[in-house]
């Protein structure tokens, strides 16, 4: 609330009187030093004010589309995974399919040395085998591959060599085993003491596993 001191200054007149001039208004409070008493408005911009700009939703990032490197196969699995640690990284598209390209032919040619690595062992196993191996090893494996003749189909021989398990001392041992099976039990006609000859391999199993557990 505004305060004002009236004020009224007297003069002498030239008969001697006094007289009173009209009273003036001396303001006080917050007028007399200059601050406004009218309500300041807020100066921060209203979402609804011409000329603000309002943040922009960023645009969706094109999926991936990697494809393998030439001459190299990459499992579904794989390729999902890669393109997952790409986005995370936050890679482009283009430095994404640059990275596939020279990593991949580096993982496979690993797991193609830890696989060689393998089936070196299972060679080096077989040679030392205590039943099979050793001196009597290349006998041995004629005998186990009259077995593999025998009954090997060729897609079963392609399996075993592409993967090396024929030299696995597994693999090799019960080759050699059916085929020792195949020698004993082999039919002689008028010959007592012998059986006739197995038609089938279950019948050759049979005989095999047999005598093992005999």
């Amino acid at each position: 609330m505004n305060e004002t001191v009236l004020t009224a200054p007297s003069t002498t007149t030239p008969d001697g009187s006094t007289a009173t001039a009209p009273a003036t208004s001396v303001p006080t409070g917050p007028e007399a030093v200059g601050i406004p008493t009218t309500p300041v408005t807020s100066l921060s911009p209203t979402q609804d004010a011409p000329g603000t700009s309002q943040p922009q939703a960023l645009p969706t990032p094109p999926p991936f589309a990697l494809t393998a490197p030439d001459g190299q196969v990459v499992s579904a699995a794989t390729m999902s995974s890669f393109t997952d640690v790409a986005k995370e990284l936050n890679l482009s598209q283009e430095s994404a399919q640059t990275l596939m390209n020279r990593m991949t032919p580096a993982i496979q040619a690993q797991q193609m040395a830890q696989i060689k690595e393998v089936q070196t062992q299972w060679l080096t196993q077989s040679q030392s085998d205590k039943e099979f191996g050793g001196e009597k090893l290349t006998e041995n494996l004629s005998v186990a591959k009259k077995a593999l003749d025998a009954f090997g189909t060729p897609e079963l021989k392609a399996l075993l060599n592409q993967t090396g398990l024929g030299n696995h001392p597994d693999v090799i041992r019960f080759m050699v085993r059916a085929g020792k099976a195949i020698a004993e039990d082999q039919f002689v006609p008028g010959t007592a003491g012998h059986q006739p000859m197995p038609k089938n391999f279950n019948g050759y199993a049979d005989v095999l596993y047999s005598k093992q557990s005999s």
